[in-house]
């Protein structure tokens, strides 16, 4: 089966090209570059041995159809003009995307995932935990129980989530954050890496210390 990834950094897609292959061998994946409005492409070596490999630039790419779909961007605001894009050019729907997880990740005998997500190698996600779309899970991050993810989160490695946390649609959580029990945090909110978040987070905001503080509108 053909996997198409559509990505602007190759940093990011050496995980998801690590993680489906350790999964799907067998499949050849299409890497799409060059998409429109790119200007942060950045090329890093992403080769894997045996695995089959194709990269296209956009404009030379037509064939949008039958496939599986990956989107393999990192920030939430760069995996939602992607994803519109795609939608609004070529009717891709969040249905044609599939999830991408680890084959090391914890994951409960009760949870509720979406489409189009990445859980990365060494996570634990708890019971009755709800990620929505598009949500991007690094490495070694811990999600309690009861928590809720919304569209185009993206958590940091090294990030502890507490139980009965949410996370609004586009917010961003750095590196090594921890949130404690019961946090509703907002829609497009940044948590600068490190942070200790101690008390609920406002719509729009960038938040950072520990305890976390108001820095200034997103």
């Amino acid at each position: 089966m053909e996997k198409i990834i559509l990505g602007k950094s190759s940093n990011f897609l050496s995980f998801f090209l690590d993680v489906l292959y350790t999964n799907h061998p067998t499949d050849s994946y299409h890497v799409i570059r060059n998409i429109p409005d790119d200007i942060t492409t950045i090329h890093v070596p992403y080769d894997i041995p045996n695995m089959i490999i194709k990269e296209y630039d956009y404009y030379s790419y037509t064939t949008y159809s039958n496939k599986d779909y990956v989107l393999g961007v990192y920030s939430p605001n760069s995996k939602y003009q992607v994803y519109n894009f795609f939608l609004e050019t070529y009717g891709i729907n969040k249905d044609m995307y599939i999830n991408t997880i680890a084959n090391n990740v914890i994951l409960p005998n009760v949870y509720t995932i979406g489409y189009g997500c990445f859980i990365n190698y060494s996570s634990l996600i708890s019971a009755y935990t709800i990620l929505h779309n598009f949500v991007t899970i690094n490495r070694n991050v811990s999600i309690g129980h009861h928590c809720i993810l919304h569209d185009f989160v993206t958590i940091s490695p090294g990030t502890n989530i507490a139980g009965q946390c949410e996370i609004g649609d586009g917010t961003f959580i750095g590196v090594g954050t921890t949130i404690l029990n019961h946090i509703k945090i907002g829609k497009n909110v940044i948590i600068g890496a490190g942070s200790l978040v101690t008390k609920n987070v406002p719509d729009n905001t960038v938040y950072y210390g520990s305890p976390a503080k108001y820095i200034r509108d997103n």
